[in-house]
């Protein structure tokens, strides 16, 4: 019976095959599509924001609420992951933002009340009010 001694640097190549062999197959699962979801509920950021509503490619898009953690509530439309379209913001602070958004801030539209009571109704740019 002859016992043959195993070269390290053989070793060494079923290691690197075998991490090849890891990194393509993990290539392979994240080219995989991504599945669009209906009415889904997601909790983010250790529990400080809650989504519920369609995902597009792991993006808030479509009809959906987005709560915060201090209460803070927006209804409405998303694109890509922000408030897009005609949506309603409520602060906890007692301010309401009602209208057209893009990219997440107020633009368009829309109908700002303050806590005090005080209301803006016009036109929005940017995120800021274009009236006098």
């Amino acid at each position: 019976m002859v016992i043959k001694k195993i070269d390290k640097t053989w070793w060494i190549r079923i290691g690197q095959l075998a991490m090849v062999a890891v990194i393509v197959i993990c290539g392979i699962i994240s080219m995989q599509p991504v599945k669009d979801e209906k009415n889904t509920t997601v909790t983010l950021d250790q529990g400080r924001l809650k989504y519920t509503g369609d995902l597009v490619e792991r993006r808030f898009s479509g009809q959906g609420i987005l709560t915060f953690q201090d209460g803070s509530v927006y209804t409405g439309s998303f694109k890509d992951g922000y408030f897009n379209g005609k949506g309603d913001f409520k602060a906890k602070d007692g301010w309401h933002y009602v209208g057209d958004f893009k990219k997440g801030k107020a633009e368009g539209q829309g109908t700002l009340t303050l806590e005090t009571g005080l209301i803006y109704k016009g036109k929005f740019e940017d995120g800021e009010y274009q009236g006098k």
